[in-house]
């Protein structure tokens, strides 16, 4: 692999003070494609010429004027002004700065004020009421062309507002930069004993909508959502003996797609969701295993003495990276999906688990152990360069990707407790998604 170039303390920044580039379709024309030909937030950001698109987001117009519908615009409201911001390829227009501005009130804005303020983009919302739901009209306006750019109507229960708003800033991320893995709609399932036993939950990328999946007397671990399925696979201890399970999240059906003794953990779909890599110990050793959605075509990868942990696929699936002391610490390696072709990645520490490849294929989130505390570093695969994101803040552990490619989920004792958190892949933003019970072992995927 060649020597290791560190960066310790002291995270890359965002790129600044570039010009903007007015013609946006030539922009992300020339953006560089994720490794399987989609764009990623971390592409958009990392080309060359990016500078945040200034965004207004003017107080919704309400079609009545009762306190509930009221407050339900609000909440649309702010939720799209978070996801925008949490995207980092906005810079959304200071509240302060809205009160010297003309309301929106249903048509067509006078774009000249916005102009004023530099604003590139407007997003527009008229709501109202229909019987026992709510309606929402949702506009993107371009401010230099004054043209409609996007225009989506939602008609749905009003406990579904949040979710309104999530579909939303996904269509507009599609609009302006061909961004098509949906990010805030995408969902983190973990585990935890907020209820008793370890069971899976399931919560928006925000930490909203907290919401128990399996009921059991099991010890239920390892989640991780099928990709364009509603569907995920976990690892069940059943009786002292732990099963790789199914879960339907339309019918709650359960399906047992491995149950043969021995160790069975850390499963994880592949990019294309026909596939599931994990641990096995079913014939005595810890190895890597493949199979299908399905449950049929088990196949063993590895064939080691060593103790073989945690797999990962690559975004294109071609690749697996996992965790091998066959060099007589734990260290992180990398083969290709048939088993072939293995090689060491990292080569330092005592004790280095959990990879976990970032959506564009050019990063290894991983953890790595100092005594009895976890910290995660992410390795760059192309400069060798190893970023240390957490430190003197308890143990943190199961580091994964978000569709954007900035940010990981990672469960952190920091506060006693494991809880669920999320950061940005410099250290930064680091934000408590759980608050209730232990919770641990996080995914994070796109849900369609």
């Amino acid at each position: 692999m060649g020597s290791v170039k560190w960066k310790r303390g002291r995270p890359v920044g965002l790129r600044t003070g570039l010009r903007f580039v007015a013609c946006w379709g030539l922009f992300l024309f020339g953006l560089r494609a994720a490794a399987w030909g989609q764009a990623v937030v971390s592409d958009v950001i990392a080309a060359e010429g990016f500078q945040p698109i200034r965004v207004a987001v003017p107080r919704a117009w309400t079609a009545q004027s009762d306190a509930e519908l009221i407050e339900w615009a609000a909440t649309l409201r702010k939720t799209l002004v978070d996801d925008l911001t949490f995207s980092r390829l906005f810079t959304l227009l200071p509240e302060a700065v809205y009160d010297g501005l003309p309301p929106y009130r249903g048509e067509a804005p006078d774009v000249g004020p916005w102009k004023a303020q530099q604003v590139q983009f407007l997003v527009l919302l008229k709501v109202g009421r229909d019987q026992q739901q709510i309606w929402a009209e949702a506009r993107l306006w371009d401010v230099a062309t004054n043209e409609l750019r996007l225009g989506r109507r939602y008609t749905w229960n009003p406990k579904l507002v949040r979710q309104m708003a999530h579909h939303f800033a996904d269509e507009i991320l599609a609009a302006l930069f061909g961004i098509r893995d949906r990010i805030f709609t995408s969902k983190i399932a973990f585990s935890s004993t907020r209820d008793g036993n370890p069971e899976i939950y399931v919560m928006d990328y925000d930490g909203e909508n907290q919401t128990r999946i399996t009921r059991n007397d099991y010890v239920d671990l390892f989640p991780d959502l099928r990709p364009r399925h509603h569907q995920l696979v976990f690892t069940s201890l059943r009786q002292g003996v732990s099963a790789l399970v199914l879960f339907d999240l339309i019918t709650g059906q359960l399906r047992t797609l491995v149950d043969r003794g021995g160790l069975t953990s850390t499963p994880q779909w592949s990019p294309d969701g026909q596939r599931i890599v994990f641990v096995g110990a079913m014939d005595g050793n810890a190895e890597i295993y493949v199979i299908n959605a399905d449950g049929t075509g088990l196949r063993r990868l590895t064939f080691s003495k060593a103790i073989e942990s945690s797999p990962t696929w690559s975004p294109s699936g071609n690749q697996i990276a996992f965790t091998s002391d066959r060099s007589g610490r734990p260290q992180i390696y990398v083969m290709d999906a048939d088993g072939g072709n293995v090689r060491q990645l990292t080569f330092f520490g005592e004790y280095n688990d959990r990879p976990a490849w970032s959506p564009d294929g050019a990063r290894l989130a991983f953890v790595s152990r100092q005594g009895l505390i976890f910290d995660i570093y992410v390795l760059d695969l192309t400069t060798n360069e190893v970023i240390r994101l957490t430190e003197n803040q308890g143990s943190n552990e199961s580091p994964a990707w978000g569709p954007d490619g900035i940010h990981l989920v990672f469960a952190s004792n920091r506060t006693g407790r494991f809880q669920v958190y999320t950061m940005d892949r410099w250290g930064r933003d680091v934000r408590q998604l759980t608050h209730v019970g232990e919770n641990k072992t996080p995914s994070w995927r796109p849900f369609e």
